[in-house]
């Protein structure tokens, strides 16, 4: 039979609790944050490595198999906190990008054209901030969450260059890149948009959650800490606070 060995690490008498529910509190200066936004913003580009862009067109003129890759490594990055939304804002501001069409079909009266396509989009600017909240556990514990606000998805339509491969006829060209710029760039606009509100927060929660608000304690052998938040943590102008309780137990 497991013997649970019971520590609290919060001592706070029962008026104490009521007064602060959370028990103890941290903070992290924005400023330190800031140290790694670059590797912050690589990690979130990563999510747009080969995105899926939707089919457009019909059985007669369409662009089939599209998909965008962001340029990694980002330069101009920026860090800041939003108060009003209680939220933390990166912003990547410079970027460049590529747009691919596997497979594209036009037509003009008797003229037809097929082929591939890439489109190079050399100012693109993304960015994402998260607000934090709270979510509760199936085993009752609540721990930390975030959801997506002001996100920024801008594509400058002009700084661009269009390399078409294939069958096309004089004018294909000036008809694509006037296409692209009015139909094309609001698509990935909007979908780079809705994978950054969904799939960001969908995985971070999902890590917060699979954890079951339970972690092994380093450097102590067959111990483990049980922790809940009761309230979601706090962005002020220069750091996030975040306050915890829970016992540190021996599961030998």
């Amino acid at each position: 039979m497991i013997r649970k060995t019971i520590v609290s690490l919060f001592a706070l008498i029962s008026s104490a609790q009521n007064v602060n529910p959370n028990g103890i509190k941290g903070s992290l200066d924005i400023a330190v944050i800031q140290q790694a936004k670059d590797v912050y913003m690589d990690t979130l580009l990563d999510v747009l490595n080969n995105l899926v862009i939707p089919d457009v067109g019909d059985d007669k003129d369409y662009l089939h198999g599209n998909h965008v890759s962001v340029q990694q490594n980002a330069q101009d990055v920026t860090f800041t906190s939003d108060v009003e939304n209680n939220a933390i804002m990166l912003t990547a501001n410079n970027l460049s990008a590529n747009f691919y069409t596997d497979s594209f079909r036009g037509h003009s009266w008797i003229f037809v054209a097929k082929g591939n396509a890439r489109v190079e989009m050399k100012t693109v600017n993304i960015g994402l901030g998260l607000s934090f909240e709270t979510q509760t556990l199936e085993s009752g514990r609540v721990v930390p969450a975030v959801k997506a606000v002001d996100v920024l998805v801008d594509i400058n339509h002009e700084d661009i260059s269009i390399h078409i491969s294939g069958n096309i006829w004089a004018d294909f060209a000036s008809a694509f890149e006037i296409f692209f710029k009015s139909t094309v760039v609001s698509l990935i606009q909007d979908t780079v948009r809705d994978t950054l509100t969904d799939s960001v927060p969908i995985y971070i929660n999902g890590v917060l959650a699979k954890s079951n608000a339970s972690w092994s304690v380093a450097g102590f052998e067959n111990w483990e800490l049980d922790w809940m938040t009761a309230f979601p943590a706090i962005v002020t102008d220069t750091s996030i606070e975040c306050g915890f309780r829970g016992i540190m137990y021996d599961t030998q």
